[in-house]
């Protein structure tokens, strides 16, 4: 099997987690700029309309001040009451310059308000010159014509004024209407882009989730699959994209299936050998030692006899070894032949306790109900035999060893085998069910077989369990079966 290559540039499962979570920093921080523009540009607005509304209200009111200089002006010349000339006068002019000021404060001081300015302070002083000289007390009434004619004169100035007063109010009017739409525009673009920003985060996190989804969930869920394959001894040809830490894994898991495939192919090879090459010879040595005990062990010596009796116990040893290990291999791989039937648990166990030489030094109280039970009678029986052999391993001799049926409430029936041995750990207990470790201690002479590591496996193949427990009274190991139907 071919493997890619690792790339030189390694993105990471934690730069991609940046990337999620960066993006959409970075897009909400570009969205608050844009929106701190728009509140600056209807702030401008504010202020140039707030402005503006200023320069209006001083417009008008410097309108009014000099159409009060004209009426009283006027009324004041005709009825020759010359008293009032200068505080109308004095009390007009500075009105009209303090607003004329503060119009020039809020506007921007262009050509046209420079020559609307120049324009208003002429006419101030034309006007300021006719009331002057409309104050000469030295007219008389009979010079009616000279004042009609001069303040025909005045009139005209004024109303001139006055109409440079009104122009330059309506321009700035018209100024100050459309810069509270352009005001109600940077509103309206503020709501949008909120409304915008809003829609936009969503898709945004849609998108991202779907990313997400698509290359993270997606490869990791592939992963999974990929994993599934190893406990199977499936080789795995999937490679996954990307170029980060979880391609790593799936490149590491493609390999570690092939390693296992290839050992499991070994371990095949292994079990046929010993299925073919290790133990047709043994038979045959054990046939051939039987023989020889029932033909020829007459004529032996007391240590002929004995070597032969020997022999043949070690040859019985290395079968049964070797057969719990081909049993083994074939219930690992689902192909252990058995065939579930009705079978009576108590007649199962006086079965397994006649062939039980090693309970001679133990007491056992069999106390196993009538209860019939779906089971594969030489599977189960393999099952019993390592259980009483290991209570009796560690029970001392002359303790009893009790075997208990009951019925439990799911219709399930329990067999428990119980002795007066020393209780386990639970380090004991869990070596005990591992083929590993039983094998080492064959390896070093205690057991000749591969102990209670072939339970589990038979037992689930009859649905069922067994399991070890451990109190102060001694060590207790509990099987579980399924009741047959009646």
């Amino acid at each position: 099997m071919s493997i890619i290559k690792k790339p030189r540039i390694k993105s990471g499962i934690l730069f991609q987690g940046l990337y999620l979570i960066l993006l959409p920093l970075l897009f909400n921080c570009l969205l608050i700029l844009i929106l701190n523009n728009a509140v600056i540009k209807a702030e401008r607005q504010i202020d140039i309309s707030r402005k503006q509304m200023t320069v209006v209200y001083k417009l008008t009111h410097a309108i009014y001040a000099v159409t009060e200089i004209l009426l009283g002006g006027s009324n004041a010349m005709m009825n020759g009451s010359y008293r009032f000339f200068s505080p109308l006068i004095n009390r007009g002019w500075t009105i009209v310059q303090d607003d004329l000021s503060a119009v020039a404060q809020n506007v921007d001081l262009d050509e046209s308000y420079k020559q609307f300015d120049e324009q208003m302070k002429s006419l101030l002083d034309r006007q300021q010159a006719i009331f002057l000289k409309s104050e000469d007390r030295s007219l008389g009434f009979n010079n009616v014509f000279v004042k009609m004619r001069r303040a025909a004169e005045w009139i005209r100035i004024g109303g001139k004024q006055s109409l440079l007063l009104h122009e330059q109010q309506k321009v700035v009017r018209e100024n100050f209407l459309h810069s509270l739409q352009l005001q109600r525009n940077e509103q309206k673009l503020i709501e949008e882009i909120v409304v915008a920003g809003f829609i936009a985060n969503i898709i945004l996190a849609l998108l991202l989730y779907g990313h997400f989804h698509r290359n993270f969930m997606g490869r990791v869920n592939a992963l999974s699959k990929m994993a599934r394959k190893l406990p199977l001894n499936e080789p795995i040809d999937e490679v996954l994209t990307g170029s980060d830490e979880l391609q790593d894994i799936g490149v590491e898991l493609a390999k570690m299936s092939w390693t296992l495939a290839d050992v499991a192919e070994y371990r095949r090879s292994l079990m046929q050998m010993m299925a073919h090459d290790v133990r047709s010879p043994l038979m045959a040595a054990d046939i051939s030692i039987a023989t020889m005990s029932k033909f020829l062990g007459s004529s032996l010596s007391a240590g002929g006899r004995q070597s032969l009796i020997a022999a043949g116990d070690a040859l019985a040893d290395c079968l049964v070894l070797v057969n719990d290990l081909l049993l083994l291999e074939s219930l690992e791989n689902g192909e252990a032949k058995y065939h579930l039937k009705d079978c009576e648990l108590h007649h199962l166990i006086s079965s397994v306790v006649e062939n039980a030489d090693y309970l001679h030094s133990h007491a056992l109280k069999n106390l196993a109900d009538a209860f019939v039970v779906k089971a594969d009678a030489e599977l189960t029986s393999k099952v019993l035999d390592r259980v009483l052999r290991e209570a009796s391993l560690r029970a001392p001799a002359g303790s009893t060893i009790k075997v208990t049926t009951a019925l439990q409430t799911d219709g399930g029936v329990v067999l428990e085998v119980s002795d007066q041995g020393k209780p386990l750990t639970e380090a004991e207990s869990t070596m005990l069910f591992d083929k590993l470790q039983q094998a080492q201690r064959t390896a070093a002479g205690e057991v000749n077989s591969l102990g209670l590591s072939i339970a589990p496996a038979i037992m689930a193949l009859h649905n069922g369990s067994i399991q070890q427990r451990s109190s102060d009274d001694g060590n207790a190991f509990t099987l579980h079966f399924l009741r047959a139907e009646s």
